[in-house]
């Protein structure tokens, strides 16, 4: 169910992002690595901005910066307040916005490394029902997902493959930037209006536009993936627990006297005439 879910999002994102660039195509930026596209890679508030420096006057220069600061000191005074707030440098001016976002997407695409989003998303899509020993071996191991078990081993490529997700996830879904681009979009939107919508502006906002569309969508897309993630997951832990119960259970010897061992001994003892009963408990 998970997997179909995750099928059925790529699908719609993919579907979209088709039809977004057979429309847009010959105005968005877009990566063609791997055949992934990077939805901030079509900057097009860096386009809003040059506009702002050009014709902007001072006053709604200046009224930009303070209604992005004013959104800002409003996330962080709530219970929703990033646990990076801080991290993210102060700006007086247009240039000084530009700046700041610019550090803040820098940062979260240096988390990510080198595994594209289209890859993350296909390697979960293709997560088998059916893992392999090696691959039972390594999580079973995993000082990560194991710890509770005191395992020490190193950490499984199930492990390192959601923190690649949930760094994809931060990036697309971090709540400083996206309220920054929020607000620089709706004063394009004014901005628009007030210049009685320039060709340049227009095409400004039909790409901010675009852009948020397909934010929405991998939101989604990235929720479904790590539901299947947690899917597969599970799905470890349960045969960890039967190879861990296969491991430590027996059957009863002919003639034991089970009475005689400890409690802790004589709950892994089975007797065969119990075999049954367990295997429809189990069932």
């Amino acid at each position: 169910q998970s997997r179909l879910q995750l099928s059925t999002m790529t699908k719609t994102r993919t579907k979209c992002q088709e039809e977004l660039f057979s429309n847009l195509g010959n105005l968005l930026r877009r990566s063609k690595r791997n055949n992934d596209v990077d939805i901030f890679e079509d900057s097009w508030w860096d386009d809003y901005l040059a506009f702002m420096r050009l014709h902007g006057d001072l006053g709604d220069r200046q009224a930009l910066c303070d209604s992005v600061n004013r959104e800002l000191e409003v996330l962080s005074d709530s219970a929703n307040r990033p646990t990076d707030m801080a991290s993210f440098p102060g700006f007086a001016d247009v240039d000084g916005l530009q700046f700041a976002l610019q550090l803040r997407l820098t940062a979260l695409v240096d988390r990510i490394g080198r595994t594209s989003y289209s890859s993350c998303i296909k390697t979960i899509a293709h997560l088998s029902a059916n893992p392999s020993d090696g691959e039972i071996m390594e999580n079973t191991n995993c000082r990560v997902c194991r710890s509770d078990w005191f395992k020490k081993g190193p950490r499984c490529r199930h492990c390192a493959l959601e923190e690649v997700l949930l760094n994809h996830k931060r990036r697309l879904c971090d709540p400083i930037v996206l309220l920054v681009l929020k607000e620089v979009f709706r004063w394009a939107k004014r901005a628009s209006a007030k210049h009685e919508s320039t060709d340049e502006l227009l095409k400004v906002q039909q790409r901010a536009t675009a852009f948020f569309e397909l934010q929405e969508l991998c939101e989604r897309e990235v929720a479904a993936a790590y539901g299947a993630w947690r899917t597969h997951f599970d799905l470890m832990s349960d045969v960890d627990e039967l190879n861990s119960c296969k491991n430590t259970t027996r059957l009863a010897e002919t003639g034991e006297d089970v009475s005689a061992l400890s409690p802790d001994e004589s709950r892994m003892v089975v007797a065969p005439i119990d075999i049954s009963a367990l295997c429809m408990d189990h069932e």
